[in-house]
């Protein structure tokens, strides 16, 4: 095996998808995945239909891949649960273990295009390297008798290659080589004899599928080019040939029925200018006309007027409305009894406290009244105490 494609080279897509084909045949992918066909543009142009199909697909095979030939423990994320972004970057992790080159995770998310396509062929470049799998040279088939070796053939000998017109001139006289006749009898029967082939219809329809992309042939017309120019300006002057006759009888009979109109107008302008009462009855509309611009002016300034004096009484309304409300509320501060009630209940409240300070009052004059008379009459036994210990006999004094 070839070691892994650099890519810095510039490879067709098409080519690339050629390869990765052959190396998932190679790997049995198609009774691994039945259901996921893989044609030969699935990863080179988007899936109109449906744009996530083509990243889900990659991320299965990468997955197959890791896990049943690699044998590497990659913990597989959720395609449809996680971001492709996330999805992507532990891909792009596992590939940097492999030593793979990964241009960006971003590129991947994509589902298409060269990043895919060299991140799948390397990976299957490495996988069949781990199964020892080699590629012989392509082996082509023998050549017919009567064909010149091509290998033999150069440049310098173009000049001495035989063809029809001089090969019985030169070897007539030769008994090994055979005479015009029998050259032209051969070749009959060449051209009559039914052509056959050993290549496989298989594998020429799959070559024709590689190559057919390659050889489509797009012309783009560069304007710049003095033929696009000429062939421009010859069929621009046949269209308007063919536009010139049908415009210029159509113009025509347009003016000839502008020119009809025309006259008519001007004639009846002419018949209304010359008849008096018409004459009259346009003297009568301006006078109504002159009218109706003083009534109409007399109007407006009527309702300017209505106008203001509308403002003015909203504003005198509005005046009205905060009087009224001023006096209701003086009208109902006057007729409010609540500062009287209160007054009367402060006052019942100040007495009931006054009786109640009286009676504390009183009490505390009992008290200190009770305390003064216990004082005196201890000491006035204490006197009399004193007494009787200074004279022994105090009844004979």
């Amino acid at each position: 095996m070839e070691n892994p494609q650099d890519h810095d080279e510039i490879i067709s897509p098409f080519v690339l998808m050629s390869d990765v084909l052959e190396k998932l045949r190679l790997l049995h992918y198609a009774s691994t995945f039945p259901n996921q066909p893989i044609h030969a543009f699935y990863f080179v142009v988007p899936n109109s239909k449906n744009k996530s199909e083509a990243f889900r697909t990659f991320v299965s095979i990468v997955t197959w891949l890791l896990k049943d030939h690699l044998k590497i423990p990659y913990k597989e994320l959720d395609v449809f649960m996680e971001a492709p972004f996330t999805v992507a970057r532990s891909i792009e992790a596992e590939l940097k273990k492999l030593d793979i080159d990964c241009d960006s995770a971003s590129k991947l998310t994509t589902g298409y295009g060269l990043p895919v396509l060299h991140v799948l062929n390397d990976l299957l470049t490495l996988v069949l390297n781990q199964h020892d799998y080699k590629f012989s040279l392509p082996h082509y088939p023998e050549e017919s008798h009567y064909m010149e070796d091509d290998n033999n053939v150069d440049d310098s000998d173009s000049d001495n290659i035989i063809d029809d017109t001089n090969f019985g001139e030169e070897h007539e006289d030769d008994h090994d080589y055979f005479n015009d006749d029998d050259y032209e009898t051969m070749r009959e029967n060449e051209a009559n004899e039914i052509i056959e082939t050993d290549v496989d219809a298989a594998a020429w329809k799959l070559e024709l599928e590689k190559v057919e992309p390659l050889l489509v042939l797009r012309l783009t017309a560069d304007h710049k080019d003095w033929r696009t120019h000429v062939d421009s300006m010859g069929k621009s002057n046949e269209a308007l040939t063919n536009i010139h006759e049908t415009t210029v009888s159509t113009l025509t009979k347009m003016s000839e029925d502008i020119s009809k109109v025309t006259s008519r107008i001007k004639k009846r302008e002419q018949m209304l200018a010359s008849d008096h009462s018409i004459s009259l009855l346009l003297e009568q509309y301006r006078q109504q006309q002159e009218k109706l611009a003083s009534v109409t002016e007399t109007y407006k300034t009527s309702e300017e007027n209505i106008s203001k004096l509308s403002a003015d009484l909203v504003e005198m309304n509005a005046n009205l409305d905060s009087v009224k409300a001023e006096v209701e509320n003086l009208s109902r501060q006057m007729s409010d009894t609540t500062p009287l009630q209160e007054i009367k209940k402060a006052q019942q409240r100040i007495k009931r406290e006054i009786s109640e300070m009286d009676l504390r009052t009183g009490v505390l004059q009992h008290t200190v009244l009770q305390a003064k008379q216990k004082n005196f009459r201890t000491m006035s036994a204490e006197t009399m105490r004193g007494s009787t210990s200074n004279n022994p006999y105090p009844y004979d004094s």
